[in-house]
């Protein structure tokens, strides 16, 4: 009787929705026209409102202000309402699968999934059908929040099991399996406006208006792609469910492997020029200055497979999909390191806004791998623009001239008297100011204004790096005919680094350069010793915040360097 009773003032409450609703089907095509929100969302948020409404008048009829009448009052409320809800779901219901009929959302998806692209609807026109799923879900998902705040209470619980009751009840319920439906047609339908607009973005891509005017160093393809992509990653928040955003992650992950990481590969092999065949390393370096710097990209094409998606297709079967770059090889290598942080700050978003759908373990480690995947596509991002420069560094370095070259391998570090109170060693011939020189001229000459702040940072450091091993190479190794030095060579010697050392940090932007120089710089500590019992004052225990990166063995070899040291005081020492 009671359910008969509830059943009619219910239908009382939503029937006027209901007749609205069905003249507002007749021109779903006005709507749909107009980019109106189509009608079945309000006739939904409707009939949520109003069965709120209902049950806000229920408990404060029903439920009690003592405490011995609260647990009665919501056993009555639970039954009342279980019999709202079952009306509820069969309107909902009516509601959802005349909005799939409107929009006709089988067809849809079943064209979108096919490959003949002639029946696909147009990705402006899938914007605002997926922000009204997203929308069904959102109200869906709080009206059933709604009903369990209401229903839920911990004395229920524990004398029948009422709250796991009200769980099944939801998710046995029509309208639970319609959304869930529409959840998939969503995922679909997201899937293919994600990669449409972001090829479309791909097959705009156009260079920096004027890098002497404006910040921005990277091709307008970047901000284009991230930016689709950041809005699907919020419409999917937006649905308010953790499954329905781990697919939306895994679709981005996908269609960023698929699309985003083979473009930038191949723009990088594309944009290079200069390690082709016929062209000379002697060129003047105003070459690496102009605008469409081209470097050192063959190689790119044969990276470590470690290092490339494995999605990523050969540059020949890439060249028919993309169009030719407008610019060159320093905005190429630009791009792959902002979509690398691009993709970092997305799962940094989607993790602060995501996590807070997550109920339990299971939908927090879903989210969790997914958001993984993500940081794992930022590395390969990096790797690309790492792998980059390293084979432009390398290129660079061959146009360093032959005497600097043999200045170098010429070092000398035994020094009269005579000679260190002239500062014959001072001039601007010296080794490490003709290698400075070269090395500003034509190595990092220009590159400044082209590359951003980190691949910059990347190439001084490839190029210190190779500066620190070709000076250890050239004074470490200990032989009767070799290099040896004296108190004022090693005096020289550590002024020699402290330059260098201080040439390219001077150069970096971000990142430390020091490190790079630490071995050379204890070689020029040890070297400078009065004695080599010394050492003991800094080795082991007596090393303080010294991190030593010379080994036992390679501490003896600096000290046999020094002529006034004798072999035996060396072999007798116990490092």
């Amino acid at each position: 009787m009671m359910g008969n009773m509830l059943r009619i003032c219910i239908r009382k409450e939503t029937g006027s929705i209901m007749q609205w609703l069905d003249e507002q089907e007749n021109e779903h095509e006005k709507a749909m026209d107009n980019g109106e929100h189509e009608a079945h969302v309000v006739a939904l948020t409707a009939v949520f409102e109003s069965v709120a409404g209902f049950a806000d008048e229920c408990e404060h009829a029903i439920v009690g202000k003592n405490e011995e009448s609260i647990e009665q009052g919501l056993m009555i409320l639970y039954r009342v309402l279980k019999h709202v809800q079952l009306e509820c779901d069969e309107l909902s219901q009516r509601i959802v699968s005349g909005y799939e009929a409107v929009r006709d959302l089988n067809r849809l998806v079943s064209n979108n999934s096919s490959s003949t692209t002639s029946f696909r609807i147009e990705s402006r026109k899938l914007d605002p059908l997926l922000d009204e799923i997203a929308i069904f879900s959102q109200r869906t998902s709080a009206y059933f929040g709604f009903l369990t705040q209401r229903l839920s209470h911990p004395t229920l619980d524990s004398h029948d099991g009422t709250n796991t009751e009200i769980e099944e009840l939801i998710r046995s319920s029509l309208l639970w399996k319609s959304v869930d439906r529409l959840s998939k047609h969503y995922v679909m339908l997201e899937s293919t406006f994600m990669t449409e607009n972001v090829q479309k973005a791909i097959s705009m891509d156009e260079p920096p208006v004027s890098l002497s005017t404006t910040q921005t160093r990277f091709s307008s393809a970047v901000d284009d792609v991230f930016f689709v992509l950041q809005k699907c990653s919020r419409r999917a928040f937006s649905y308010a469910s953790s499954d329905t955003l781990c697919d939306i992650i895994e679709s981005i992950c996908t269609c960023i492997n698929q699309h985003l990481i083979v473009f930038i590969q191949y723009r990088i092999t594309e944009t290079n020029t200069f390690s082709k065949p016929n062209q000379s390393v002697q060129q003047s370096s105003s070459l690496f200055a102009e605008y469409d710097l081209s470097a050192a990209g063959s190689a790119i094409s044969s990276l470590d497979s470690n290092t490339i998606s494995s999605n990523a297709h050969n540059s020949s079967s890439s060249e028919s999909r993309f169009s030719k770059a407008s610019y060159g090889f320093s905005i190429a290598v630009n791009n792959a390191f902002m979509c690398s942080e691009y993709a970092l700050k997305l799962r940094v978003s989607l993790e602060r806004d995501g996590l807070s759908l997550c109920i339990g373990t299971r939908d927090r480690s879903r989210v969790s791998a997914a958001l993984n995947r993500l940081s794992d596509i930022s590395t390969e991002f990096h790797s690309l623009c790492e792998s980059a420069i390293d084979t432009l560094s390398k290129s660079l370095l061959t146009r360093i001239s032959s005497n600097a070259l043999n200045r170098l391998e010429q070092l000398d570090y035994v020094i009269s008297e005579e000679r260190y109170r002239r500062g014959e060693f001072e001039n601007e011939d010296s080794w490490v100011n003709v290698l400075i020189r070269e090395i500003d001229s034509k190595v990092l000459n220009g590159l400044d204004t082209k590359f951003m702040e980190i691949p910059w940072d990347l190439l001084v450091r490839n190029v210190a790096e190779w500066t620190a091993k070709k000076i250890e190479s050239l004074i470490l190794p200990v032989s009767l005919r070799g290099r040896r030095v004296n108190t004022l060579g090693a005096l020289k010697f550590d002024r020699d680094i402290r330059t260098l050392n201080g040439y390219f940090s001077s150069n970096a932007r971000r990142a430390s350069i020091r490190d790079v120089f630490a071995r050379l710089s204890q070689i020029a500590l040890v070297l400078g010793l009065d004695s080599p019992s010394e050492i003991y004052d800094m080795w082991g225990p007596n090393a303080g915040v010294m991190t030593w990166r010379l080994t036992p063995s390679e501490v003896r070899r600096v000290l046999s360097l020094r002529v006034e040291f004798t072999p035996e005081s060396i072999r007798n020492m116990k490092l």
